[in-house]
């Protein structure tokens, strides 16, 4: 890469960034040390509060990332298939593909099973 361009990449990281930085290190200095999440004492239990996070919401948010990682993996697959049918790989990509749709199908037919994504249970 050539020095100019990358003198002008660091110039432009630290325009951007510094003002962030230092509006988050001023803004830090006026506030309280006491751990506080939406004004109430976080040392207390949160059943005590009356916060309760549900386990189903955390599932849903597993299942979420899980499946997201899954169409992160389809989406690159789907732009190469063709070079890969090109250079002969295609019956091979195919069923490697088709694997990776199964693994996720059995996983989903699991979490469906196992009552994962049920709101109300």
């Amino acid at each position: 890469m050539d020095p100019k361009v990358l003198a002008l990449f660091v110039f432009l990281f630290a325009a951007l960034a510094s003002p962030a930085v230092v509006m988050a290190w001023v803004l830090l200095a006026r506030t309280s040390k006491a751990p506080v999440v939406e004004g109430a004492d976080t040392r207390q239990d949160a059943r005590a509060r009356g916060h309760v996070m549900r386990v189903p919401f955390f599932l849903l948010a597993a299942l979420f990332l899980v499946f997201e990682m899954g169409v992160l993996i389809l989406i690159p697959w789907a732009i190469g298939f063709g070079w890969a049918v090109e250079a002969g790989l295609g019956i091979a990509a195919f069923a490697h593909i088709v694997s990776f749709l199964a693994l996720f199908a059995i996983a989903l037919a699991f979490a469906i099973g196992s009552g994962a994504l049920d709101w109300e249970a």
